[in-house]
């Protein structure tokens, strides 16, 4: 020991302590033969749970991952599903029903403005009708203002009330975009589309927004974004077809500028539209 120098010191004290840990493992094996049974379990539940925490199986992280996908996805699901609700709760009070003097009713129209109301029917100008508005509990009245030749009247209010404003889209739509179909008022309805095809573009803008996923015709329902904006209305006549507020807002423009033909420069596309939407004539002969 005298003749060791530092270095082989060190050495040594490594050497006689592997040895000792070696013969002191082989003794605890072979004491564990003779020991409980209590004692050998818990022992090996503390290997099993530290072997499965450092070391985990393959097909445990692949569960993992995926159960992670799962939850993000449906947490995703679920958020488009919050904003559908959210968008349908918003505009469905801009669907309102409509009723003529002697009480009678005449379907549903959609609030364009705080003092103006689209109608889906065509009537002599000035007549009366009243309207009765999600939330109040007495109607408003309103005059028709002029009628189009595309099967549409606009009212305005005829005293100080006024209607509640919803946001009117200014964007161009676009193919593919997720849109709602509303109807509010009386009996409710909602359907999840999606637009399909755009037609009768021209200097206006498009004359027809072609949606798919709204299988019925409700004249008086209207379409909207998720971003809350109303983008068009329907008129009678084949389901998943709107008419743009585009073409509502010009027409009331050109009425408050005296324009005898408010509607003049929206004119019916040449042609059939069909073409555009080759399901169109089938919808038809329904």
């Amino acid at each position: 020991m005298e003749d060791l120098n530092q270095r082989q010191l060190v050495l040594l004290v490594i050497l006689v302590s592997f040895v000792t840990s070696i013969a002191t493992g082989i003794m605890t094996v072979s004491l564990l033969d003779y020991a409980p049974p209590v004692v050998t379990q818990k022992v090996e539940r503390v290997i099993e749970r530290t072997v499965e925490y450092v070391s985990p199986q393959e097909e445990n992280e692949e569960t993992v991952v995926t159960e992670i996908r799962e939850v993000i996805e449906q947490r995703i699901i679920d958020r488009g599903d919050d904003i559908i609700i959210e968008t349908n709760k918003e505009l469905r009070p801009a669907g309102v029903s409509i009723f003529d003097k002697e009480g009678g009713s005449k379907g549903r129209g959609v609030i364009l403005s705080e003092k103006n109301v689209f109608l889906p029917f065509v009537s002599d100008k000035d007549s009366l009708f009243d309207i009765s508005v999600t939330g109040r509990e007495d109607s408003v009245e309103v005059e028709v203002l002029f009628s189009s030749g595309r099967g549409f009247s606009v009212a305005g209010i005829t005293d100080d009330e006024k209607f509640p404003v919803f946001k009117l889209a200014k964007s161009t739509p676009k193919i593919g975009a997720t849109v709602l179909h509303i109807k509010g008022g009386g009996r409710e309805e909602m359907y999840v589309g999606r637009v399909a095809w755009l037609d009768g573009a021209d200097e206006t803008g498009y004359n027809i927004i072609g949606v798919e996923g709204v299988p019925i015709t409700s004249p008086g329902a209207f379409l909207a974004n998720l971003s809350g904006e109303i983008w068009g209305v329907q008129l009678n006549g084949v389901a998943g077809q709107y008419l743009p507020v585009s073409v509502l807002i010009k027409a009331v423009l050109n009425y408050e500028k005296g324009d005898e033909n408010p509607d003049s420069g929206f004119e019916e596309p040449e042609g059939d539209s069909s073409d555009s939407n080759p399901g169109e004539e089938d919808d038809e002969e329904e």
